[in-house]
């Protein structure tokens, strides 16, 4: 057997899993070794595919790592419970844990299948459809430059406005220093969903596509960067906007492994650091460190939600899929529109709390049942092998579809925590901008200004 450097990777992962985890374990039971198995399955494909720095693959295991292979024991051993629920029984958190590593072992199987035996010619249409052939001198108009300074600075000007004009305010995201003025919810989610990842697309299409300007691409990346700045956001827009600027223009990114160590140093130290600026106050202790405990805090409930519904037995029949996929449907025009599945399970429940995220399998689980937790997981298979398939194939070619790719990239983690409804509409909101955005700043470099 010839052992790699990812191998080593691997092994050093599970190493330090087993650290985290096993330091004060007094009871060894068939949960925490059908725990142990998730986590070297994870530890050891998060370094496999060497010729792909980075992918969804990748992603998957990080979060089936951290949120599905280490939390639940942690939380298991401090007998943690959230929001007022009683204990679920051990023999639910054992079928819970088993339908984890079964859905797993379908996932790696089915990834490599496709890689290796689909063929993905039929979604040759979407490089065409995004070939960058408008942007072929790394260089644009002044007036294609105007039209995106003005964009970039409205995108500036109305968060800054929702701010009461406070930069305090626009700069942390919660705690003494929040001020902000009621807004219909409709404006919230423009202004929040389209204007605010708006200011990023503009300014990953020039530094793209208009790098002779670099004094106009600094301007916006500014502009972009208080728009959006890191300590403003929620870690999942702090992930989806900032990750894919790492990947498209920090070199280091592209080689091998990089990516999942980094990934791997963000969630145990740059995540718990961001969290900090959720409440921000006198009082609020920032600490910047490896972070074990933060695991059996509610920020990883993605294991329970499924533990929950199974146990509980929650099942729509598909009602909760009507939500997903027509999230933009006001809740003023379809009163009985479905609640998010955190919110919804929480209410039936009689949860104290409802703003719960809802696991993926577990929105599987919730809309058909086991067969609704197969069916997810082969979606998830499929997908994730024939994106990144096409992806690093196409890599080389100067194609927008890059860019959407490092977008869905950045926004997976959301999308696999859930809830889906949140995921889903935040991701596919981020894609029609930068779709939007793309198009037109084709269009408008087509125009001749006399």
């Amino acid at each position: 057997m010839k052992i790699t450097f990812g191998f080593i990777l691997g092994l050093l992962t599970f190493g330090l899993s087993l650290y985290a985890i096993l330091l004060d374990v007094k009871i060894y039971n068939w949960y925490i070794a059908v725990h142990l198995i998730i986590i070297g399955v994870s530890s050891f494909s998060l370094f496999a595919y060497d010729n792909r720095p980075f992918s969804l693959f990748k992603m998957y295991h990080i979060f089936n790592l951290f949120f599905i292979g280490i939390a639940p024991v942690l939380q298991y051993l401090e007998h943690s419970r959230f929001v007022g629920e009683p204990e679920i029984p051990y023999r639910y958190k054992l079928i819970t844990s088993i339908v984890f590593l079964i859905s797993t072992l379908i996932y790696n199987s089915l990834y490599y299948y496709v890689d290796n035996r689909f063929s993905i010619r039929y979604i040759s249409f979407i490089n065409r459809r995004f070939k960058t052939t408008n942007f072929v001198n790394n260089y644009f108009s002044i007036f294609t430059q105007i039209t995106m300074f003005l964009l970039s600075v409205l995108c500036f000007y109305m968060i800054f406005m929702v701010n009461k004009f406070n930069l305090f305010s626009m700069l942390f995201r919660g705690g003494v220093f929040t001020d902000k003025i009621e807004v219909a919810k409709s404006l919230s989610l423009l202004i929040d969903k389209f204007f605010r990842p708006l200011s990023l697309v503009l300014f990953v299409i020039s530094c793209m596509y208009n790098r002779k300007s670099w004094v106009f691409n600094v301007v916006l990346f500014i502009l972009f960067f208080v728009t959006a700045f890191p300590l403003g956001l929620g870690r999942n827009a702090a992930a989806g906007f900032y990750l894919p600027l790492l990947l498209l223009f920090v070199p280091i990114f592209k080689r091998k492994h990089f990516f999942a160590a980094m990934m791997i140093f963000g969630l145990l130290v740059v995540f718990p650091f961001l969290d900090s600026f959720r409440n921000f106050g006198n009082n609020t202790e920032v600490e910047l460190g490896l972070n074990f405990e933060m695991f059996t805090d509610l920020h990883f409930d993605a294991y329970i939600t499924l533990s929950r519904v199974i146990y509980h037995d929650i099942i729509t029949y598909g009602y909760q899929l009507l939500g997903v996929f027509l999230f933009f449907v006001p809740r003023s025009i379809w009163p009985s529109k479905p609640l998010s599945s955190g919110q919804f399970h929480a209410q039936e429940l009689g949860l104290t709390y409802d703003n719960l995220a809802c696991t993926y399998l577990a929105e599987g689980y919730i809309n058909f049942g086991y067969f609704g937790v197969l069916f997810f997981i082969l979606f998830l298979g499929y997908f994730t092998a024939v994106i990144d398939k096409f992806y690093w194939i196409h890599e080389s070619e100067k194609s927008y579809f890059n860019v959407l790719y490092m977008l869905v990239l950045g926004m997976f983690l959301f999308v696999l925590r859930g809830d889906l409804m949140n995921g889903y509409a935040y991701t596919f909101g981020l894609i029609f901008t930068s779709i939007f955005a793309y198009k037109l700043v084709v269009f408008v470099s087509k125009i001749k200004v006399q």
